[in-house]
């Protein structure tokens, strides 16, 4: 049987796998390496050793990782995982299996609501995905990644395209930025966090390009790494179920579709349609934000499922709301993200219940509860980092939800 070819390196393979290790023991056994630890890890690196320590079970569950997300089971060897314990083996492995079969792999989402999904993807539309972005970062030689490489993004930008590329990778998660020496020849791949660190940082970026998935930087931001000597910032936009949709410059003005996906808007949304490089259309897909066409592309128009972005990662209000609203001291509660003079994280407004604050110092006693609550109940990037109370949801003059 005849497999798509998967354009990835040895090393960026280990990268991947290193990136899939980590994530997956933290998620299933709490344990966290660093990302100094991890950038130690070598080919010889024993799954099990004092240097990457984990259990018969852990083993089970992470080797079940890497088969879904190089769908090893196609080519039969999927056992060997179990059997040859080095991340050399492991990278030989998946070679091999990639080589006998298998046109697919099994990205996961964040999982910020609930478990991550499964989001599958033929070999042949990253490779078409990739031979767009290697047209538009033609001249690299370096890719500087902030990301992980075990979801998408990660995957596309500092797996696929390096090799496409042939361009040395440096994972600067466990460098400091002023220890890199920046070029024009460098890419920069991160999140919005990572170019606030870089604004604020003392290196010069020395006509670095820029590329930056999740949200868009702000403006004052912006402004601070072309002082540094930023180049092109480019932004993608796209999801763990479509990969990259579309692209615009500086985060500002419309977005410009991938010459591969073509836009159908409807009354509810948007659907999406795929031109294959065979020429068939695979069923369209949804889009998760209402997508404004206007000359030269298009423009968000808020997302459907009413989803805000803190951190890389989805995170929905309104679940929160309601979450808030099962609590025995909260009678109602609103959610919403801050604005940019207020910070970066999600805010609440609360009802108390009746006889849940009797005078002024009990607030505090109240707010100290619910902040204990958040940590408890919500993930890192939910985490509710304002309270503000009163006797009902601040409303506008037509009655819709109003800021406070």
């Amino acid at each position: 049987m005849t497999t798509a070819q998967l354009s990835l390196r040895p090393a960026d393979l280990l990268r991947v796998l290193k990136d899939l290790l980590r994530a997956e023991l933290k998620a299933r056994s709490g344990v966290e390496y660093t990302d100094a630890q991890a950038a130690a890890w070598t080919d010889e690196t024993l799954l099990g050793s004092p240097e990457l320590e984990l259990d018969s079970l852990e083993l089970v569950s992470i080797a079940g990782r890497v088969n879904e997300l190089f769908h090893l089971h196609e080519s039969g060897i999927e056992d060997f995982l179990l059997r040859d314990r080095t991340l050399g083996d492991w990278v030989r492995i998946v070679i091999r299996g990639r080589e006998i079969a298998g046109d697919q792999l099994t990205f996961l989402t964040s999982g910020s609501t609930g478990s991550p999904k499964p989001c599958v993807h033929p070999v042949a539309a990253l490779d078409q995905e990739v031979d767009a972005l290697a047209a538009m970062f033609a001249g690299v030689e370096r890719v500087v990644s902030f990301v992980p490489t075990h979801h998408i993004f990660g995957f596309l930008f500092t797996a696929m395209l390096p090799a496409r590329l042939q361009a040395s990778v440096i994972d600067a998660r466990a460098v400091a930025s002023n220890a890199v020496g920046w070029s024009p020849t460098d890419l920069i791949v991160g999140v919005p966090s990572n170019y606030t660190y870089l604004a604020r940082s003392a290196a010069p970026l020395a006509g670095a390009r820029a590329v930056v998935s999740t949200s868009a930087i702000d403006a004052p931001t912006i402004a601070a790494l072309r002082e540094k000597g930023l180049g092109q910032l480019t932004e993608v936009y796209g999801s763990s179920e479509t990969g990259g949709l579309a692209v615009r410059l500086n985060c500002a003005g419309p977005f410009t579709l991938h010459p591969f996906w073509r836009l159908v808007p409807t009354s509810n949304g948007s659907l999406l349609q795929r031109v294959m490089p065979d020429g068939t259309f695979p069923a369209p897909v949804v889009c998760m934000d209402h997508l404004r066409p206007v000359a030269g592309g298009f423009e968000l128009g808020g997302r459907i499922d009413h989803a805000v972005k803190i951190a890389g990662t989805n995170v929905f209000p309104r679940r929160i709301e309601a979450l808030l609203r099962e609590h025995p001291l909260i009678a109602d509660a609103s959610v919403r993200l801050m604005r940019p003079a207020e910070g970066e994280r999600l805010k609440a407004f609360v009802v108390p219940r009746q006889g849940a604050i009797t005078e002024p110092s009990t607030e505090e006693s109240l707010k100290s509860q619910l902040s204990q609550w958040s940590r408890e109940q919500l993930t890192a990037p939910e985490h509710l980092k304002t309270w503000t109370f009163g006797p009902a949801i601040p409303r506008d003059q037509l009655g819709k939800a109003a800021d406070w």
